[in-house]
């Protein structure tokens, strides 16, 4: 799963041409991750609350939820994947440009107290799982970087508009999470480039493919509590 803005039939076209340049202009690990990925979407893609945020029905309450779901991972990962990223040979992925953490804050400091939720329990095993792959399998950690990350660069500048549309309906400021400081298309480039760069073992490629579908299905968990909101 992207990021936890998958698309849905509304983006379907969206990533019908994302398919052939990534066919096109990356190389053979993203080929190979991009494949994979697309085959732990359909199951998602079904999920009805998705198509609650597409079609402006996703509550505030839930929005709220989803974003304290996935602030606490995204400071995991901005803590712990740079260095791991250097550390395999990857010098191209834009951190400063990416990172997530300063707007989540903000975010998460916009919603009133009256979109309270309960601790999500989803998160807590996503943080879970990122200190442990950080601990023993490192190339493993930078999967959820991709799948978080690389979400958030294709199917979340979709997604944010449509989320930020049913906000401001209920009179709530609009989300800056799916804002970037500069291109979203540069900065997909270099965040490509970055993962292309990685030097892997084969099996530690086939291990990093394999994380990344365990990452759209904790991703897909998220998605099935937040709908209970």
């Amino acid at each position: 799963m992207h990021s936890f803005s998958l698309s849905g039939g509304a983006l379907n076209g969206q990533r019908d041409s994302s398919v052939a340049s990534f066919q096109v202009s990356h190389g053979p690990r993203l080929q190979r991750l991009h494949r994979r990925l697309a085959e732990a979407h359909p199951e998602a893609e079904a999920m009805g609350f998705l198509h609650q945020f597409l079609d402006g029905r996703a509550t505030p309450r839930q929005i709220a939820g989803l974003i304290r779901g996935l602030a606490p991972g995204y400071r995991l990962l901005e803590a712990l994947a740079p260095p791991i990223a250097k550390a395999f040979g990857s010098t191209a992925i834009p951190w400063p440009a990416l990172m997530r953490s300063d707007a989540l804050d903000h975010d998460l400091f916009c919603f009133p107290g009256s979109l309270h939720t309960p601790p999500s329990g989803v998160s807590k095993e996503w943080q879970r799982r990122i200190r442990m792959l950080a601990a023993q399998h490192p190339h493993c950690l930078l999967a959820h970087v991709y799948v978080r990350y690389g979400g958030d660069l294709l199917d979340g500048q979709g997604l944010g508009p449509y989320v930020n549309l049913s906000l401001q309906a209920a009179a709530y400021e609009p989300l800056l999470f799916w804002d970037f400081p500069y291109s979203v298309s540069l900065l997909r480039e270099q965040f490509h480039a970055g993962f292309e760069q990685l030097q892997l073992t084969e099996q530690q490629d086939d291990e990093f493919l394999d994380e990344a579908v365990n990452a759209c299905h904790l991703n897909q968990s998220l998605l099935v509590e937040l709908s209970s909101f």
